[in-house]
């Protein structure tokens, strides 16, 4: 399964789509409440990611779109088994990330962790990831050679 997605650019000279808000609009479905398993599922999570990213603030970011308190002092892994455990069980399927150029605010290092971490959840939970931002998101993603 590929987990890289393509980026468009419609043309402003900002680098932004013309219709993204529309995009993340249409891609955005309710949270339903399904009363028998006593959980609220979603199709499509969005979020936005971070100035700087690392492999902690993403879990904690997916973790607060799901409107789930966090701990701080947890470790990572422990971040990481919420969130899976949580996107399995609410049958999250997309994983939009918008702003996803600011993954190249790291260290060549970090970025690979952030790379790693995406592919490994797009893998573990079956499910596509939509990146989101201006040109240099694609260098930020055409960089990882998978």
């Amino acid at each position: 399964m590929s987990w890289r997605a393509p980026l468009g650019n419609a043309g402003r000279k900002s680098g932004r789509p013309r219709r993204r808000g529309t995009a993340v609009r249409l891609l955005r479905n309710a949270p339903l409440f399904d009363g028998q398993a006593g959980i609220e599922r979603t199709r499509v999570l969005a979020l936005q990611l971070a100035g700087k990213p690392c492999e902690r603030r993403l879990y904690a970011q997916i973790l607060t779109a799901l409107g789930v308190p966090q701990n701080p002092r947890a470790a990572v892994v422990e971040l990481e088994q919420i969130a899976i455990r949580l996107m399995r069980a609410m049958d999250v399927q997309v994983l939009l990330l918008d702003e996803s150029h600011n993954m190249l605010a790291g260290t060549f290092r970090e970025q690979r962790i952030v790379l790693n971490t995406l592919r490994y959840i797009s893998n573990e939970l079956q499910i596509s990831l939509v990146c989101l931002g201006v040109n240099e998101a694609r260098e930020a993603i055409s960089g990882d050679v998978q």
